[in-house]
């Protein structure tokens, strides 16, 4: 396994062995740089909730998958289960738009062929219902909380940052591996990523809309704005009210240069729309 992998993702953070699905299921749905891997330590250290983690992502499935050997998705899932169920019953896991529609697209490709990135406004709302029923397997018994970022222009540049640095959480002011690297500002590369992150709010909304669901929604800013008060309705939410919340860990490393590229963008963006 590589160096420096999330302590989190380790076997250390496994859980004594689960037998058959979980009795419930916390799915936390939002997207990159939303805020969420401060959200699912939060939940992970108040116990009783399981360890959120993407388990479905390209960046951890790889790694789990290397050290579970599953023939299909299907047993990677009862992997899970088995590792990542906490004794209580209960699995977590964060859940971005993307990794859910390759999930859809990996179990029935002709049906969700252009599911991860088809346009929002011209996905018909079967496949939201369709896509619901086949997470039944998956994640049985849910309970859904919403994750969202206000301000997707910082959420486009601190993926821009994160996706340049290779730094996507850190626990100090320094680099974990002590490499020294700028990111750099780049106009059209954020306008991209604001663009998929909108997309993805929008599907997310039609899964929610479709399937007459009401999640718990939160926001990045309100959790780093009352991050004591905003774990703590999520976790009343999850059936842990009277659970501890742990200071965080994180540190927030971005915003620096996020600040900077802010203002910058503005400036690109009124220009090139009055050109």
């Amino acid at each position: 396994m590589a160096q420096n992998v999330y302590d989190l993702l380790t076997a250390a953070a496994d859980y004594p062995s689960w037998s058959g699905p979980p009795r419930r299921t916390l799915v936390i749905c939002t997207q990159q740089r939303s805020g969420s891997t401060l959200l699912g330590e939060a939940l992970h250290f108040a116990g009783g909730l399981g360890c959120p983690l993407e388990y479905f992502h390209a960046g951890f499935r790889p790694i789990l998958e290397e050290r579970w050997k599953p023939a299909d998705v299907r047993d990677y899932a009862a992997a899970l289960f088995a590792h990542r169920t906490d004794p209580s019953g209960v699995f977590s896991v964060k859940l971005f738009w993307r990794d859910l529609a390759q999930l859809m697209c990996e179990l029935a490709p002709e049906t969700f062929a252009t599911f991860a990135d088809g346009p929002a406004d011209q996905t018909a709302s079967d496949l939201y219902m369709r896509s619901l029923a086949m997470l039944g397997e998956f994640l049985p018994n849910p309970t859904f909380v919403r994750l969202v970022r206000r301000d997707k222009i910082r959420q486009a540049i601190s993926l821009s940052i994160a996706g340049q640095t290779n730094l996507w959480r850190q626990y100090s002011l320094s680099r974990p591996d002590g490499a020294q690297f700028q990111p750099v500002y780049n106009f059209d590369d954020i306008v991209q990523f604001l663009a998929g992150i909108q997309n993805s709010d929008a599907h997310w909304r039609n899964f929610f809309r479709a399937n007459a669901l009401a999640p718990h929604e939160i926001a990045y800013e309100d959790l780093v704005a009352d991050y004591e008060g905003t774990v703590t309705s999520v976790l009343r939410v999850a059936g842990q009210p009277h659970a501890a919340v742990a200071p965080p860990r994180l540190h927030r490393h971005l915003e620096d240069h996020a600040k900077e590229w802010v203002d910058r963008f503005a400036e690109d963006f009124h220009g090139r729309t009055r050109g």
